[in-house]
């Protein structure tokens, strides 16, 4: 049996209401603890592997995990955010998640036992302002980081080609991308197990494993031609 859903974050309420911000921060500590060791696949080592030879001119992700930024090298336009920063609502200075995490175990001693206090949840504030603190995550009803837009579209426009990997274009925000490269006459190619939005667009679509996919393409492009 699968674990239960997870109630959608919503911008409006987490923006007006106490209670949903100790209710937000008392589940993202888990999540926090469940997600922030994960690492990069072979998936991301491959992408990045063709950014440092040349291959690919930029990376457009829908994800919010940090796995994307192998190195330094690497050009990532991040359309939701990124889940290891939080900043002030009011005054926009920037902590890293994992300073609030350590905040947050400091004041709620119960996050380290099997039962949660809920009732006597304590949230960090800005530590200049007193303001309110968010991750630097979109959530829903809320607009997209300009920084990251404007990043993906120019990775879009210089690009001769887009490969969509990975995802179904379920949620909607990077299709208009995809389309756009698809309307200037540039080609798409899919590399998803199962259908996507994007599907009777593409000029290619290969239905496979991303990590086997992108590992044998990096395999292919560095080996040796004998001719």
């Amino acid at each position: 049996m699968g674990s239960a859903p997870k109630k959608p974050l919503n911008f409006g309420p987490f923006m007006t209401s106490e209670e949903y911000r100790k209710d937000f921060w008392a589940d993202g500590y888990q999540d926090w603890i469940d997600f922030s060791p994960a690492k990069p696949n072979d998936a991301h080592l491959a992408i990045a592997e063709l950014q440092n030879t040349g291959f690919v001119n930029g990376v457009i992700t829908q994800n919010v995990d940090n796995l994307h930024w192998v190195d330094e090298e690497q050009v990532v336009a991040e359309l939701h955010g990124n889940m290891y920063t939080t900043s002030c609502l009011a005054c926009g200075h920037i902590y890293s998640t994992s300073h609030i995490i350590e905040r947050l175990e400091i004041g709620n001693p119960s996050l380290l036992t099997d039962t949660v206090d809920r009732e006597n949840f304590w949230i960090p504030n800005c530590e200049v302002c007193m303001s309110a603190l968010k991750p630097d995550v979109v959530f829903f009803g809320e607009s997209l980081p300009e920084s990251g837009y404007n990043l993906a579209a120019q990775i879009a426009h210089d690009a001769e080609a887009v490969v969509v990997a990975g995802t179904s274009l379920n949620v909607m925000t990077p299709l208009p991308f995809v389309e756009m490269m698809k309307g200037l006459g540039k080609p798409v190619i899919i590399i998803n197990k199962g259908k996507t939005m994007a599907d009777k667009i593409a000029n290619v679509k290969i239905n496979a494993d991303i990590s086997e996919a992108f590992v044998k393409i990096v395999d292919s492009l560095m080996s040796p031609v004998v001719i």
